[in-house]
């Protein structure tokens, strides 16, 4: 009977520690609108969509970079790197839908080009626009906002 008691309370202490963290990853990542950009949700697992908005005066590509320091570039009108949308069409938009389960992008994996899934660990993202990606963001016109992937369902 005591094991049985353990047992149980060890699995209510599990639970109320996963919805601590998950109460405390909302508070760090709310879900609000940053403006002339915005993305939502802010924490999400893998079975999600992301829908990102921005002005229409937005920077002219788009990027993530991984809690491991990755980029990954979905549009950017760079010779090897195939975007997810062409960058003259992304120019005229306001917003995108990222499919989390699916996003592939161009990523610089031992210096050859490859198209690789972008969700591949929990942690902390960046979606990031910026005019230009080959530089740090303060000497670029650059916007970027923090999400965090939990990972698969």
């Amino acid at each position: 009977m005591k094991k049985i008691a353990l047992l149980f309370a060890l699995i209510l202490f599990t639970v109320a520690l996963t919805e601590a963290s998950a109460s405390q990853l909302e508070k760090k990542y709310p879900d609000k609108n940053q403006g002339a950009f915005s993305v939502s949700p802010r924490v999400f697992n893998k079975g999600q969509k992301l829908k990102v908005k921005f002005s229409k005066d937005h920077p002219k590509s788009l990027a993530i970079k991984s809690p491991s320091n990755e980029w990954f570039y979905l549009v950017y009108n760079v010779k090897g790197v195939k975007s997810i949308v062409p960058p003259n069409q992304f120019a005229k938009m306001t917003e995108i839908d990222l499919d989390v389960a699916n996003l592939k992008a161009t990523a610089f994996i031992d210096g050859k080009e490859k198209n690789v899934p972008v969700f591949d660990k929990p942690g902390e993202y960046w979606i990031y626009l910026a005019d230009n990606l080959e530089t740090e963001p303060e000497n670029t016109n650059a916007i970027w906002i923090e999400v965090y992937f939990k990972g698969a369902k």
